[in-house]
């Protein structure tokens, strides 16, 4: 989407002006293998390509897909997602921001905000594609406001196709309470193996 599309379709979702989203995807769901992509390009700090998956063995990952930078809904959830870095972190999960913006919007946006986290650049929309968040509004398609936590096991542990960026909606508290049951889940698999152990043959 070129420059004057995205500038326009910011203005629409200023002023509210509605017109109807088509979905054009299959939706995953909860239990779903997240669908892959490369997560973080290679650089000169980073030698090769790391696909989603290969990250998030080491800790889980929540993608925040948002429809575009420096549209005020999107300035919002931005804010709010920076002022709870620390908990994110505390809890062992990394975060990322998904949009159809390119990468020198997103440095641009990230410095007027000030984030600490990275925005990953979703020009062809493929990756919205791939996880049914992809909208069309007449011209105009972009990713809908949505959040996907990854296990490390490389599942869907908990979604939000509708996130609403004000946090007096809650949606980033339900966010946190799933990450925390996550350790419940570990336990379990903790468990089961050691009634494996136990019921093995020696």
């Amino acid at each position: 989407m070129n420059r004057k599309a995205i500038g326009f379709f910011s203005l629409l979702l200023a002023f509210g002006i509605a017109i109807p989203a088509v979905a054009e995807e299959e939706p995953v769901d909860v239990g779903d293998e997240a669908p892959d992509f490369v997560l973080i390009k290679k650089s000169r700090e980073v030698k090769q390509d790391i696909n989603l998956l290969e990250f998030a063995e080491d800790q889980p990952v929540v993608l925040f897909f948002y429809p575009s930078d420096f549209t005020p809904g999107c300035t919002l959830e931005m804010q709010t997602l920076q002022e709870k870095k620390e908990e994110f972190d505390e809890l062992g999960v990394e975060i990322f921001g998904v949009s159809m913006n390119d990468e020198r919007s997103h440095e641009r946006f990230c410095d007027q905000l000030e984030l600490e986290f990275p925005l990953i650049a979703d020009t062809d929309l493929s990756i919205a594609a791939a996880y049914g968040v992809k909208r069309t509004r007449g011209p105009m398609s972009y990713a809908a406001r949505a959040t996907f936590l990854v296990y490390v096991d490389g599942t869907i542990a908990w979604l939000n196709r509708d996130f609403n960026a004000d946090p007096r909606a809650g949606h980033y508290d339900d966010l946190i309470d799933a990450i925390k049951e996550l350790d419940s889940w570990d336990e379990e698999d903790e468990g089961e193996g050691d009634d494996e152990a136990q019921s093995g043959e020696f």
